[in-house]
C-alpha cells in the first residue's frame, strides 16, 4: 500500500520510496528528523528561515491518473495561475522539474547563513500584479534608497531620485547638464500623473536622445549602465514602452529585498496551493492529445502519464519552446557572483553601484550591491555580502573570472576587496527574454494556443516579475473562461 508522511514529524522513508510531493511552509515549523531527506534553512542566529519538508510515497502512488488542470512549472507565473484556479475551486495539479519552487526567483542558503538569490534581483513594490497577490507585510520588505552611485574608475558620485532627492543634490550631481536634470524631473512628473508617451514604440536609445532630448553625457554615464543592469541589453535593443513603465514604478515605489530573500515570493504563493497538488522533481517530457477524446496526456520523465482536460505550460522560454514548438524571444544572459567578508561594507548606504564603463562581455562588472546593507539578514552578524553582476554569458572558467572580477573590485573599493571570500556564482543563460521593438499587444501575447492548451511566463509578457505574474493571471482567466463555456 502507498505510504506518505502525515506531518513534518514523519520518520525516514520506507524501502523503495523516494521524495516527490512537497509541503511548502510559509512559516517556520518542524522538519523531518535530522539526517532525513528534508531541507531546513537556518540563519546565523539559528532561527528557521524557510523550510521544505519532503513527503515520501511509493512511486506508483505519486501522481493522480487524472487532473482537471495541470500546470507545468512552479515559477511565479505557474504559481499565480495555480493559486487563482485553486481559489476558484478548480482542482489544479502543479508539476515542477526542479527541487524547489520559484523558477529563476529562488534563494539559496550558503554556509554560515548568507542568503544568495539566483542572480541579482530586486522587488519593485509598485508592481500592480504583485500588489494583487502578495502579502507585503509577511514578506518583510527592506528598501533601497531611491537613487544610485555611479562608479567611474576610482571615482564615484551619488545620483538621487529626481523627485524624492534634495533638489540641490540633483542639480549639483556631476553628471549630465542642468537642462538634462530639469527634463528628467519634468518627465518624472508626467509619468507620475499617468501621462505616458503616446509616440510609437522605439528603442530606448532613440527615446532618450530624440524625444526627451537628453545629452549624450547623461545617457552614457547614467542610463546606459542603469538600464543595462535591468534589461541586460544595449539601449539600442530596449523598448521605450517598457522603459517608461519600469521607470514609473521606480518613481512610484521602492526597490526592495524580502527579509528571507527573493525566494520568499514564490514560497508565499506556493503556501496557498494544497500540498497534495504540488509535485517537485517532476519533469514533463512530452504533451500529447488524448487519442480517443478531448484533453491532454502529460508524460513525465518517470514514465508516468497524467490525463488532464487543460494544460498550462508555465515553464521558462526554452522549456516552453521544447514542449510546445513555439517561437520565443532570444535569451539575455547574466552572471551574478557573491562574495562574503567580515566587517563593514565599503558603501554604507543601501544603494546600487553602477559601472559607467560597463560592457556586455561576461567579464566587466555592471553593478555591485551589498544586500546585507539593505537587509541585514542577507549575511551573518558581523559580516556583509557583496553581489556582483555581469552582463553576458560565461566566456572563461570560473576561477579565472573570479580573479578578473577581484581586480575590478579592488580598483573600486581598495585592497580589502581582494580579501573577500568568493561564495558562489550563478550563470543565468536565460535570465530574461529579449524585448527589442516592436512588441505587439503591449507585451501581453496570447496565452491560449488552442482549446485546452495554454502558455504563460515572462516570455509572453514583459521581462519582469510583474510580467510573469500578469501572464499567469491571464492563463488562469483563460482556463476559467473555457471551463465556463463547456458548462453551458
Amino acid at each position: 500500500s502507498a505510504m506518505a508522511a502525515a506531518s513534518c514529524g514523519a520518520c525516514c522513508p520506507p524501502e523503495g520510496t523516494r521524495p516527490r510531493q512537497a509541503t511548502v511552509h510559509a512559516t517556520p515549523s518542524r522538519c523531518l528528523r535530522e539526517g532525513r531527506r528534508s531541507r531546513e534553512y537556518r540563519g546565523a542566529s539559528g532561527r528557521t528561515l524557510m523550510c521544505v519538508c519532503l513527503h515520501f510515497a511509493i512511486v506508483s502512488a505519486l501522481y493522480p491518473a487524472h487532473a482537471p488542470v495541470v500546470v507545468v512549472g512552479a515559477g511565479v507565473a505557474g504559481l499565480n495561475c495555480a493559486q487563482q484556479l485553486t481559489a476558484a475551486g478548480i482542482d489544479t495539479l502543479v508539476l515542477e522539474a526542479s527541487d524547489d519552487v520559484g523558477g529563476r526567483v529562488r534563494t539559496d542558503i550558503h554556509e554560515g547563513g548568507y542568503l544568495l538569490d539566483h542572480g541579482f534581483q530586486v522587488f519593485l513594490d509598485a508592481y500592480p500584479e504583485a500588489q494583487k497577490v502578495l502579502d507585503y507585510d509577511a514578506l518583510d520588505l527592506y528598501r533601497f534608497t531611491p537613487g544610485a552611485i555611479l562608479q567611474n574608475g576610482e571615482n564615484r558620485c551619488m545620483v538621487m531620485d529626481p523627485l524624492r532627492g534634495p533638489p540641490r543634490a540633483l542639480l549639483a550631481a556631476p553628471f549630465g547638464t542642468a537642462a538634462d536634470k530639469l527634463k528628467l524631473a519634468s518627465f518624472a512628473v508626467r509619468l507620475l500623473s499617468g501621462v505616458f508617451p503616446e509616440s510609437p514604440e522605439v528603442t530606448t536609445e532613440v527615446f532618450l536622445r530624440e524625444q526627451l532630448r537628453l545629452s549624450p553625457m547623461i545617457i552614457n554615464d547614467f542610463f546606459r549602465p542603469f538600464l543595462f543592469g535591468i534589461f541586460l541589453a544595449p539601449l539600442s535593443e530596449q523598448s521605450s514602452k517598457l522603459f517608461s513603465f519600469v521607470f514609473r514604478k521606480f518613481l512610484l515605489g521602492h526597490a526592495c529585498l524580502p527579509a528571507k530573500g527573493m525566494g520568499a515570493v514564490p514560497r508565499q504563493m506556493a503556501a496557498s496551493i494544497p500540498s497534495t497538488s504540488l509535485f517537485l522533481s517532476s519533469r514533463v517530457v512530452q504533451l500529447q492529445k488524448r487519442p480517443s477524446s478531448s484533453g491532454w496526456e502529460v508524460l513525465l520523465a518517470e514514465s508516468e502519464t497524467i490525463s488532464c482536460d487543460h494544460v498550462v505550460v508555465a515553464a521558462d522560454g526554452p522549456e516552453a519552446c521544447r514542449l510546445l514548438n513555439i517561437d520565443i524571444p532570444p535569451a539575455r544572459s547574466s552572471i551574478c557572483m557573491y562574495f562574503g567578508f567580515q566587517g563593514p561594507a565599503p558603501v554604507s548606504e543601501p544603494l546600487l553601484i553602477l559601472n559607467s564603463q560597463t560592457l556586455i562581455d561576461g567579464r566587466t562588472v555592471n553593478n555591485v550591491c551589498f544586500p546585507s546593507v539593505v537587509c541585514p539578514s542577507y549575511a551573518p552578524p558581523g559580516h556583509n555580502l557583496a553581489s556582483v553582476s555581469l552582463i553576458g554569458d560565461l566566456v572563461s572558467d570560473e576561477a579565472e573570472l573570479v580573479n578578473h572580477v577581484r581586480a575590478q573590485l579592488t580598483t573600486w573599493f581598495g585592497e580589502e576587496a581582494a580579501k573577500w571570500r568568493f561564495l558562489k556564482s550563478y550563470v543565468c543563460r536565460y535570465a530574461q527574454p529579449a524585448q527589442s521593438p516592436p512588441n505587439d499587444d503591449q507585451f501581453m501575447r496570447n496565452v491560449q494556443l488552442e482549446p485546452g492548451l495554454y502558455v504563460c511566463g515572462d516570455h509572453r509578457a514583459t521581462p519582469s516579475l510583474n510580467g510573469a505574474l500578469g501572464s499567469g493571471a491571464l492563463a488562469a482567466q483563460a482556463v476559467r473562461k473555457q471551463l465556463a463555456h463547456q458548462d453551458r
